[in-house]
């Protein structure tokens, strides 16, 4: 029922025997289309995960890599088609937060007493009757938690769903070295439910340009043409503890044994959501059916956020729920820096994307991108920029690999030939500062980059 509210942000796990199912798909596809022709006409700046303007990502149908269009959506008619969405069409320029008093209903009817400010003797009367209906099923109450074992089960199979989307299981995805292998005949292809191959629509995904590596002449970084302008001094670009690049499978990509030796192990997770998350999904289920035509302010939404427990992402549930409908998207770094850890914090980067999400107007914070991915790449693009312009070393622990399998590049500093021509290929890292000693933001040429950035468009008349 969300996409019949407008609300067409989240996760999609369809499978296409069913009818409801291809209908889902066939409404989302028509909202894509909308979208896309609204950005194109207002001349927005496109910050799908593709460069393609279709607002479709990680796609996966029967578990391999697909990259999504309207025209692909309607000739797909089975298997199973997993993905992401993200709405970019931006609340009327009138719209506004909805007001304290409805808010502070809409908390009380989730039964989430712990986000509100103060309590009275209504807020009481109404959390003790939600206490009290957790114990045993009170029939009479449409607010109960799911009674059947149907329902239960729809809980954890959405639980299943998105644990196996993740950032941190998703394998292969369109972009990772593992796809690759697998395009080049290196390892099998994954097995496939359908007996017929995907439709041309449905694989015509956009393959990254390759560029060959550089020539072994050695590089001007941006360090030493400081160093150079400032009289020799030193640069603080600095290495930092490398991380595992590859990603541990996810458990229904058993086909991909042959990637073992570019894998990491890892535990075997639980078949079954805990107790407080199907609890806490019920209140979710709540949030979505009375968001109506309400809108929130970020502070709102921290306030939501905070509400819910740190288990299996349901934080990133709560945002993408009531995502399309923020008010003032610029602030919404102080939700991703202040209430969602580290883990959180990628996940919601996996689901949205940088660009959808970010604000150039604060960048300071930790990156992991795949210059593969177009998306990744326009925000490595624009760090490179601020980098450029911007005085000081603000680039801390930058490290580069060429791909997933392959340690960093020792001593690897910023290229200044990336001004001009950034790599289309790697995993780059870093935490771009621009408060440390030395270094200052350039407010002027970060509000040049706002149209690059979701944020950065302006409301809808």
């Amino acid at each position: 029922f969300a996409l019949m509210l407008g609300l067409a942000t989240g996760h999609y796990c369809l499978d296409l025997r069913k009818p409801r199912d291809r209908a889902v798909l066939h409404k989302l596809a028509g909202i894509a289309q909308a979208e896309r022709l609204a950005a194109q006409q207002g001349a927005c700046a496109d910050t799908s995960q593709h460069a393609n303007a279709w607002n479709f990502r990680n796609e996966r149908w029967n578990r391999a890599p697909v990259c999504l269009t309207a025209s692909s959506c309607a000739q797909l008619v089975d298997g199973v088609l997993e993905f992401d969405y993200v709405s970019t069409q931006r609340p009327d320029s009138s719209a506004g937060p909805m007001s304290t008093r409805r808010f502070r209903i809409l908390l009380r009817l989730m039964g989430l007493r712990e986000a509100l400010d103060t309590a009275t003797d209504d807020d009481a009367t109404v959390d003790a009757s939600t206490a009290g209906s957790r114990g045993e099923q009170d029939h009479t109450n449409p607010y109960a938690p799911p009674a059947t074992e149907k329902e239960a089960d729809e809980v954890a199979k959405r639980w299943r769903d998105w644990l196996a989307s993740s950032h941190e299981r998703i394998s292969p995805s369109l972009y990772s070295e593992a796809y690759e292998l697998m395009q080049k005949g290196l390892v099998p292809a994954m097995a496939r439910s359908a007996d017929a191959e995907p439709s041309a629509a449905a694989t015509g995904q956009q393959q990254p340009t390759k560029k060959r590596p550089t020539s072994s002449k050695k590089k001007t970084t941006k360090a030493a043409t400081k160093a150079a302008k400032k009289g020799g001094k030193k640069g603080t670009g600095s290495s930092s503890k490398t991380e595992t690049a590859s990603r541990p499978p996810t458990p229904a990509a058993d086909a991909l044994d042959p990637l073992d030796d570019h894998v990491a192990a890892a535990p075997v997770p639980p078949t079954n959501p805990t107790p407080q998350y199907r609890e806490f999904a019920h209140r979710l289920a709540i949030l979505r059916a009375n968001l109506g035509h309400n809108h929130f302010s970020v502070a709102q939404v921290r306030r939501l956020v905070c509400a819910f427990p740190r288990d299996s992402y349901l934080r990133v549930e709560v945002l993408l729920a009531v995502f399309s409908r923020i008010v003032d998207l610029r602030h919404l770094d102080a939700l991703l820096d202040g209430e969602l850890d580290d883990d959180e914090r990628a996940e919601a980067v996996h689901r949205l994307g940088y660009l959808n999400t970010l604000c150039p107007l604060t960048v300071d914070r930790h990156y992991k991108m795949n210059l593969k991915v177009p998306d990744e790449r326009e925000m490595a693009a624009v760090l490179v920029k601020l980098a450029m312009v911007e005085p000081g070393e603000n680039w801390i622990g930058e490290q580069f690999r060429r791909k997933e399998s392959v340690p960093c590049t020792p001593g690897w500093e910023l290229p200044l030939e990336w001004e001009e021509d950034l790599a289309h290929y790697g995993i780059l890292e870093l935490r771009y500062e621009s408060s440390a000693k030395g270094c200052k933001p350039d407010v002027a040429a970060r509000r040049s980059l706002l149209p690059r950035f979701l944020c950065g468009r302006a409301a809808a008349s």
